[in-house]
């Protein structure tokens, strides 16, 4: 804790324009006592403190330069959040006094266990980590008081396989994210155990091939989403530019004549560009993608396959199957978005091309 005793005896001094001579005078002390006062190398006795503070018209406090922290929760939350964001190592003494503020609140209590992990990451403090690791459990005992819907006990597995990775518990760290794995979500990090930190990489092929798949997804499902964020904002040249680059990259990962999913994802992909290239005045460009997509459409409906047999750099075999919730067909699908998106002619020009696709 920083105090400005030192400073403020000076500071105040001066603003009542008194000489250290004429200061001591008042306070019945040498001129010698003031000058140690304020270099520092002494401090008033506390009966002498309040004689300062009263002959200042200030409080002790505002003499010594304290102020009163907020310890509630989320006021220390706050204060170790920024302390965490600049790497400051005061913010792990500010997690010990969290916890022991308020040993029972799981915010505290998951909060402190992963700035014990982050600022254990160069040195892999045992004794932090393994503090770390019984915080989360405790947090599994807590949960019932978090109220955020990102957070849940598939997470704190998560924090623990930190944890045991940093103890250098890799087998342990790899099998408990294999056991909370739901829905993939640590694929990636499994894959990257499995391949890089046990030289295990034909075991990471089935988590890489899902890890892969999950992302082309999430990129292009995030090109979508993207085109209707511009619209809002008739920002019409960023739904082109991102539009291209969802139709470059879905090329980029597709390998294949054979029909899949990944087909209908780019009929998708051309309507909505077609729909940029439109709202930015290159009709013929709209028109040409429009076309494109038609063709692909009436191709994929004709003989429908929900497979990624198509996808580059994966082994999902025969059971990968995916479905959105657009349509049952590429046709309905593009109806639906055109229809999201209102442009009339557009939709029927859409029908116009796909009728008369053979």
């Amino acid at each position: 804790m920083k105090l400005n005793l030192s400073e403020n005896i000076r500071k105040f001094r001066k603003e009542r324009g008194l000489t250290q001579e004429k200061l001591a005078e008042a306070l019945g002390v040498t001129p010698g006592a003031v000058y140690k006062w304020e270099s520092g190398l002494s401090v008033p006795e506390l009966d002498m403190l309040v004689d300062i503070a009263d002959f200042f018209d200030a409080s002790v406090d505002d003499l010594i330069g304290y102020r009163i922290k907020d310890n509630r929760l989320r006021s220390m939350m706050e204060r170790l959040s920024r302390l965490a964001r600049t790497g400051d190592p005061e913010a792990l003494t500010e997690a010990d006094k969290v916890l022991a503020k308020y040993p029972h609140s799981f915010e505290a209590v998951y909060s402190c266990a992963n700035i014990y992990i982050c600022y254990s990451i160069d040195d892999r403090d045992e004794e932090r980590l393994n503090k770390a690791l019984e915080l989360l459990e405790r947090a599994r005992v807590l949960l019932p008081q978090n109220t955020d819907p990102r957070m849940n006990e598939t997470a704190i597995f998560g924090a623990m396989s930190s944890a045991l990775f940093l103890l250098g518990k890799i087998e342990d760290c790899v099998e408990i994210l294999k056991k909370h794995n739901a829905c993939g979500i640590y694929s990636r990090d499994i894959a990257m155990f499995l391949s890089i930190h046990l030289d295990r990489p034909e075991e990471a092929a089935e988590f890489l091939s899902e890890t892969f798949m999950g992302g082309i997804i999430n990129v292009l499902s995030a090109v979508m989403s993207y085109v209707f964020l511009y619209r809002s904002r008739k920002d019409f040249k960023a739904a082109l530019e991102i539009t291209t680059f969802g139709v470059n990259f879905l090329s980029s990962v597709k390998d294949g004549a054979k029909p899949d999913y990944l087909d209908k994802i780019g009929v998708y992909m051309q309507a909505l560009l077609s729909y940029a290239e439109y709202k930015n005045g290159l009709k013929k460009e709209s028109e040409a993608s429009l076309s494109k997509a038609a063709a692909c459409a009436k191709k994929f409906d004709k003989n429908p396959d929900f497979g990624l047999d198509n996808l580059r750099f994966t082994d999902l075999g025969d059971n990968t199957a995916l479905y959105d919730v657009f349509g049952s067909s590429a046709y309905e699908s593009v109806t639906d978005l055109l229809n999201r998106l209102g442009e009339p002619d557009m939709i029927r020009r859409w029908k116009e091309l796909y009728d008369n696709e053979q």
